[in-house]
């Protein structure tokens, strides 16, 4: 028996009929390219107000191939960083060196999550990489000035941060750094010159209206210490670090109901602050309330 071999009808479309199927793939095409940067953009919109939880997710929920990308990695980085989860943080900017070896740009943050965790040999490592790959930009030297002051050798540490404020003078944070360093030293009036640079280029860096409420927390200037811990508490609302700060302003101001409210307010962002915790120990202490301290 023969079977007949049967063809597949041949579809002839017209030219107006091509150019529209071409239309429609590059309309879905642009469709789903605007919609990966719309959540990309969201994200980062978080990432910008502060909203570090919200941020991470939203970067997390993106298209695998997107998340391993050096932007988005970075980003997550930073967001930890910010929620002071440095462990975290760490991770995650592991994985942004592995995915572009030769980009420096925003590392100071690695360094100094590395810097909080004590990890001298790893950030000692990080800063002769660093170095290694670029002398021009704030994140190498801040990385070597972190090094040296986990090592307690804050003269050192001053002297390659302002390297690094030389090398890239509109980085705000490697300013910040520099203050830090200077309050260790006791030098406080330089101290405020390197936050007020810092605040001059982003009015927005938190960490610099920080700093300078800690240099007049330390000048005993508590009202205008808590202006200036609010000023950076309103840029970052979620910082469990900075309610601890006010409420050590608001007990030195005798406002000690009001510092345990803030001291409540922060743990209930970081439950197991030990920073936290202790302040709220010591009010109690200082209210006459031992047991309660203990």
């Amino acid at each position: 028996q023969q079977h007949q071999q049967q063809q597949a009808p041949v579809i002839v479309l017209s030219q107006e009929e091509l150019s529209r199927h071409a239309l429609s793939i590059q309309k879905q095409a642009a469709d789903g390219l605007m919609c990966l940067l719309r959540n990309i953009g969201a994200a980062y919109r978080l990432l910008s107000r502060y909203n570090c939880q919200g941020s991470i997710d939203g970067f997390l929920s993106l298209p695998q191939h997107q998340v391993e990308t050096h932007f988005v990695l970075r980003s997550i980085a930073k967001a930890h960083f910010h929620a002071n989860d440095y462990q975290a943080s760490v991770r995650y900017f592991e994985r942004v060196v592995a995915t572009a070896p030769q980009l420096v740009q925003e590392l100071e943050f690695y360094s100094t999550a590395l810097w909080h965790l004590q990890r001298e040999v790893q950030l000692s490592a990080l800063a002769q990489e660093l170095v290694g790959i670029s002398r021009s930009k704030a994140a190498s030297w801040c990385a070597v000035g972190n090094c040296f002051s986990l090592q307690k050798e804050h003269d050192a540490a001053i002297k390659f941060l302002s390297r690094a404020v030389q090398v890239e003078p509109e980085c705000p944070y490697a300013y910040t750094l520099l203050g830090h360093e200077h309050i260790a030293t006791e030098e406080m009036d330089r101290a405020l010159g390197c936050y007020r640079n810092a605040i001059r280029i982003s009015p927005r860096h938190y960490n610099a209206w920080y700093g300078i409420g800690l240099v007049l927390y330390k000048q005993e200037k508590f009202s205008h210490a808590e202006y200036h811990f609010r000023k950076a508490l309103n840029i970052h609302p979620n910082s469990c670090i900075l309610l601890c700060h006010i409420a050590v302003v608001q007990h030195a101001l005798g406002k000690s109901n009001a510092s345990l409210q803030t001291l409540s307010k922060a743990l209930s962002l970081e439950p197991n602050n030990a920073m936290c915790r202790y302040n709220r120990a010591s009010v109690y202490l200082d209210l006459a309330q031992p047991s309660t301290a203990l």
